[in-house]
């Protein structure tokens, strides 16, 4: 779902009719094959990390200024090739789902990144499944497969990216969780790419309010003055 464009509506007759459970969400360090390296922390500076999107570059450099980020392209299991195959970066970020192949422990070291390292971007992890509204059974049998709860935080996540009139290009961050409680609790983050400026809010709501819970968020970031950020 992190690729589907909630800046624009869904064409008309067509309905997400399941949210397959939610994988892990985490981004991971992957670091090149026989590299001494086994964590963010402990590459000098300067050293060079890939990264696919602008969200994971604005984040890693609030976190690592020092270290010289650039632009990787492909899916997770070629950026890892790719990293193998070439000297030009030390590591590559990538998010852990997106992990196709196996690969060797002893090919490599692999950092998990705590969330307030590295928050994910709208609807990561997540699969939606779209279909014809009128298509009653398939729609029925659709019903069968959803997962309510990563519905609930699909929902807020993307109202929010809506709200803010973003997308996954854009320089943006969000995550939607269920609290102990019940309640949803929505994180959204506004950070320039080269992260030395962020803004981030963070909102709870009953869990039968996930779009209400979204449109919040937005509205209290947009009040913070981040369309100037995400126009960066």
């Amino acid at each position: 779902m992190k690729e589907v464009p909630s800046d624009s509506t869904v064409p008309e007759g067509i309905t997400f009719g399941a949210y397959i459970r939610r994988e892990d969400i985490h981004d991971v360090v992957v670091f090149r094959a026989g590299s001494p390296y086994r964590s963010l922390a402990e590459l000098p500076e300067g050293a060079a990390v890939g990264v696919p999107s602008v969200h994971r570059c604005g984040q890693l450099l609030r976190h690592r200024p020092d270290l010289h980020v650039l632009t990787t392209h492909g899916d997770a299991d070629s950026q890892i090739d790719t990293l193998d195959a070439q000297d030009e970066y030390e590591a590559v970020v990538v998010a852990r789902s997106e992990i196709a192949r196996p690969h060797p422990p002893d090919d490599r070291a692999v950092q998990t990144l705590d969330l307030e390292v590295m928050c994910p971007p709208v609807g990561a992890a997540a699969i939606g499944v779209a279909c014809r509204i009128d298509d009653v059974p398939l729609a029925d049998l659709l019903y069968t497969i959803d997962d309510p709860v990563t519905r609930s935080h699909i929902t807020a996540e993307r109202t929010l990216q809506h709200g803010l009139k973003a997308h996954y290009d854009s320089p943006i961050a969000g995550h939607c969780r269920s609290l102990p409680d019940g309640k949803l609790s929505l994180r959204g983050m506004v950070f320039t790419r080269d992260g030395k400026h962020m803004i981030e809010v963070c909102e709870q709501d009953a869990p039968n309010r996930p779009t209400r819970l979204g449109t919040r968020v937005a509205a209290a970031l947009l009040s913070r003055g981040v369309g100037a950020l995400i126009g960066n």
